[in-house]
């Protein structure tokens, strides 16, 4: 299945703060493991850097955290406006 993570799920599940849904984390668990397919936004990526740069959440840079599992395949980046498509002419 393809899922696209929300900013605080993926904050919550890789800094063990917080909760998250039993479902969610079902999810997020079957990405790690190549079972499911994750979509993250840019947006979400801009978010989570604003809120390290303000200390108000720490990213540790181990390898398994940046790509968020084992198989880096197993998650893709959304742009910021996904319904615009650019051409070359």
């Amino acid at each position: 299945m393809e899922y696209l993570a929300d900013t605080v799920t993926i904050i919550r599940h890789f800094s063990g703060a917080g909760r998250i849904g039993r479902q969610a984390k079902s999810i997020l668990e079957g990405v790690e493991k190549g079972e499911h397919h994750m979509f993250l936004s840019t947006v979400s990526l801009v978010e989570i850097l604003y809120l390290s740069e303000k200390k108000r959440i720490t990213v540790k840079s181990n390898k398994r955290q940046r790509y968020g599992c084992a198989r880096p395949s197993s998650i893709s980046f959304l742009p910021p406006y996904p319904s615009l498509r650019f051409h070359r002419g």
